[in-house]
Formats: structure tokens, C-alpha cells, sequence
């Protein structure tokens, strides 16, 4: 079923209307894609979003340069973009929206572009990643997608996202992550300090970067 939505008129109200359909796959992606070419100018001029920049360090701590990159809930390819400019070129994007990935692709800095909903089965081969980054997407997914992205990657690869403290423990993260570390698949490697995502629409959020690492 298509469902219709209409973009609020009111620019500032747009990253509310979003989220507030965070629990409803279709309701989602119906409102990105009716955000997506609007979209990159609103985070920027209303929200001044810092996810990209904030990916920049631990990628370049643990990526090389040539690593095989999944932006899993890339959008419009904003953390690809930022990460390009850092001399990354083998990125992958998935987004539950094909409006959005449109927007990405228009941008050449992805090798492919494929709509994907996070929260099933990804159509990949085991391994066949060197990292996953998946920034700014933790409201909308829950803790069920760590094995999956622990899955995507070989050993030695990373996992870099973001989430807030209570998301991390409330919306499954931290579970997910302490049994893939009991099953020595998966170690912490870093947990970045405290900064605010949306700091011009959402002044008291504050997330955190997660690096995780995959054994041998």
C-alpha cells in the first residue's frame, strides 16, 4: 500500500514529523521520501547536524583508505559525502527511502546505492564489508541490527554508529553488543564522549559514537 504524506510547510517542524513516524516502516519511508530534496539543506541551515563530522576521526583511525564501506541509513549520502572528502571511495549506501538514495546517487560518490529497510536480512555475503557506518539511524532501528552488521563485516572489521546513552540501553544496543562479546565476535574498541547531533533544533539530544571491532 502507498501511503501519501505532505511535507510540513514549516521547515523547523520536519525533523519532529520524521521521527514521529519512527515506529511505522511505511510511515517512514513515505516521509523521507517526501523530505529528500529538501532535506539536505534543512539539517544543515536549521539543524547544523554533525554526524558526518563527527564519523570523521574514528574512521580515519580505523578505515584505511581503501576499506569497503556499507553507509547503512545513508539518506541523501551526507556521511558519504564528508567521508569522500577524506579520500574514501569503495562506500556503499542502503536507505529504507529511494528518494533519498536518489538524492545520494546524483552525489557519485557511492559505488552502489540499494533501498534496504535496517531492521531484515541485508542482501550481502557474509564478509563482505570492511566496516559498517550507520549514523544517526538509532531512533528508527533497534539493537537487532548489530549481528547483522557484525555479520557484513570480516574479522577485523569495524562497526561505526551513533546513539544516544538511553537508545543504547533501552532500545536493545547494549544487550546486542554484550552477547556478540560473550560469543567473542565482537570487542568495543572505542566510545567517543558526548556531543550534540542537532545542536540548532535539538539542543538537549546527545549521542555518542560506538566503535566496534570483529575478531578473528
Amino acid at each position: 500500500m502507498t501511503i501519501d504524506e505532505t511535507l510540513p510547510s514549516q521547515r523547523r517542524a520536519r525533523v519532529g514529523w520524521a521521527y514521529q513516524a519512527a515506529e511505522d516502516v511505511a510511515r517512514t519511508e513515505a516521509r523521507f521520501d517526501a523530505w529528500a530534496d529538501e532535506y539536505d539543506a534543512d539539517v544543515a541551515e536549521l539543524c547544523d547536524w554533525r554526524g558526518p563530522a563527527e564519523t570523521v576521526g574514528p574512521a580515519t583511525r580505523y578505515l584505511a583508505a581503501e576499506a569497503r564501506i556499507l553507509d547503512a541509513g545513508a539518506g541523501t549520502g551526507l556521511v558519504g559525502e564528508t567521508l569522500a572528502g577524506q579520500g574514501y571511495s569503495n562506500m556503499v549506501a542502503v536507505d529504507l527511502s529511494q528518494r533519498m538514495l536518489d538524492v545520494a546517487h546524483a552525489k557519485s560518490i557511492y559505488r552502489e546505492t540499494l533501498r534496504a529497510d535496517l531492521m531484515e536480512p541485508l542482501p550481502f555475503p557474509d564478509g563482505s564489508f570492511d566496516a559498517v557506518l550507520s549514523i544517526g539511524t538509532s531512533g528508527y532501528v533497534t539493537g537487532q541490527v548489530i549481528p547483522e552488521f557484525a555479520r557484513l563485516i570480516g574479522p577485523g572489521g569495524h562497526i561505526i554508529y551513533t546513539t544516544s546513552d538511553a537508545r543504547y540501553r533501552d532500545g536493545g544496543f547494549e544487550a546486542a553488543v554484550r552477547a556478540l562479546q560473550r560469543d567473542a565476535i565482537l570487542e568495543s574498541v572505542e566510545i567517543g564522549p558526548e556531543f550534540l547531533p542537532l545542536p540548532l533544533s535539538n539542543p538537549e539530544h546527545t549521542a555518542r559514537i560506538h566503535v566496534l571491532r570483529k575478531l578473528p
